[in-house]
């Protein structure tokens, strides 16, 4: 008898590839995971409880923070109890708390037996849960006369405590109720204990699994696959209406709604010192997994500073270089340059670096008679060519021309004049190239010398 392989495709073998690197990149951050409780009821608990297991195994911290909305919501209406929502905040009466707390137990019970059952098919795998009063919870109190009863926020959390733990590689599980410091129980959003949690640690993600997969832009429809703050809070604001004092994100789609909740919460946590926020569809099978180990991810990101940086070459760029302007030479836009050549003028060079991956790049070279520079070889990665990238190089370079004394920028097209034209360069004839650079025009070529001014010559 034979056993048939797995057969495995080299679309698996690249994505192993591409995937290592950020094992390496992953080892050691703090992962703050929120889900709500719908992904129990949807059935996805088991495959995320999976996919949780293999980022411990890569070596990072796992805080996980579950609601239990809907479980709390079925509790309270099996007792008799009505829901009632005020600002999207439930409205805890006393007499809803122990539903609000065997949801809650009934659903850590299942998460806790999610996470062994991965153990227990992995002698490899050994997963341990802590869970605890790591967060202390305050009153919500009264607002607008709405008096919220046993709903509260969070007043502090106990980083300090959860820290060692997450170092000795164990997750720790976190819900929606928690004690105030008389050992009161409160009722909190789950998504604010998350973001808050987050702060706390100084995390380096705060992860979203939710019923979208992100944002859209609100006239386009097209995906935001990358928010910085400035840009969430003004999707946040063409969302939002105000009911009373509690602003209300409120587009008449419930699934909407709930994201900019998420969104809300996500940047007062980046402010606070969070590093990145994802926002991803919870019943997408492997999403976590797909946003933390390719380089462009499935669902939206909020960062706390810019993502793609721009910065000077070095040696350790010349392969993502030579992958980058390889196609572009061959289609004619760039002039050929060997690894040779590109190894002598690396020090003429920047690069946009995203996620440890070479996409955009633009050498400068200085002249003296007259003080002016050239702009060559200026390349972004055709698949992040609608994020402004080229104008932020452009601009990286007019900076460091105008630090090297230059009076004027130039650059030699053929296939991209329009380009230049709209950005203030003008059409000029080759005389108007420094002489060093006029002696070594190519009139076979034909090139258009374009030119910007940077400077007034001093008079």
């Amino acid at each position: 008898m034979s056993m048939s392989r797995p057969r495995l495709s080299t679309e698996h073998v690249s994505w192993l590839r591409d995937a290592a690197g950020y094992f390496d990149a992953h080892r050691g951050k703090t992962v703050v995971v929120h889900f709500d409780g719908e992904l129990l009821l949807e059935g996805g608990l088991r495959s995320l409880a999976r996919d949780l297991a293999l980022l411990q195994s890569v070596g990072m911290g796992l805080v996980l923070v579950y609601g239990a909305r809907a479980q709390i919501s079925a509790a309270m209406a099996t007792a008799g109890i009505e829901t009632t929502l005020h600002g999207d905040l439930r409205i805890t009466p006393r007499e809803a708390v122990s539903c609000c707390l065997s949801a809650c137990t009934a659903v850590q019970a299942d998460i806790e037996a999610a996470l062994s059952e991965v153990a227990s098919h992995n002698p490899h795998e050994r997963v341990i849960v802590v869970s605890g009063n790591f967060v202390v919870a305050r009153p919500h109190g009264i607002h607008a006369g709405v008096d919220y009863q046993r709903s509260g926020d969070v007043r502090r959390v106990a980083a300090q405590a959860i820290r060692p733990l997450l170092e000795a590689g164990q997750m720790v599980l976190l819900g929606p109720m928690a004690t105030t410091p008389s050992g009161e129980w409160l009722n909190l959003r789950s998504e604010r204990v998350a973001a808050r949690v987050a702060a706390a640690l100084q995390a380096d993600k705060l992860v979203f699994l939710g019923s979208e997969e992100g944002f859209t832009h609100p006239e386009s429809g097209a995906m935001l696959r990358q928010l910085d703050i400035p840009r969430g809070e003004l999707l946040l604001a063409v969302s939002r209406a105000h009911r009373g004092d509690v602003p209300q994100p409120s587009t008449g789609n419930p699934a909407r709604d709930e994201t900019l909740r998420k969104l809300a919460v996500a940047l007062e946590a980046c402010r606070d010192g969070v590093a990145r926020a994802h926002f991803l569809d919870r019943r997408r099978d492997g999403a976590l997994l797909l946003e933390l180990f390719s380089r462009d991810g499935v669902g939206s990101m909020l960062t706390a500073d810019t993502y793609d940086t721009i910065r000077a070459a070095s040696a350790d760029d010349l392969g993502g270089l030579r992958a980058l302007i390889e196609p572009l030479e061959a289609n004619g836009v760039l002039i050929p340059r060997t690894i040779e050549q590109l190894e002598a003028d690396i020090g003429q060079f920047l690069v946009v670096e995203r996620d440890q991956s070479i996409i955009g790049c633009a050498a400068l070279y200085c002249f003296s008679d007259p003080p002016s520079a050239e702009l060559a070889c200026l390349a972004i990665d055709p698949r992040y060519q609608k994020a402004e990238r080229g104008d932020a190089l452009l601009a990286a370079v007019e900076t460091r021309a105008v630090d090297a004394g230059a009076h004027f920028l130039f650059a030699l097209s053929t296939q991209t004049v329009d380009w230049f034209r709209e950005r203030g360069f003008v059409e000029r004839g080759p005389d108007a190239l420094p002489t060093e650079r006029a002696a070594r025009y190519d009139r076979q070529r034909g090139s258009k010398v374009l030119v910007k001014s940077l400077q007034a010559p001093p008079g």
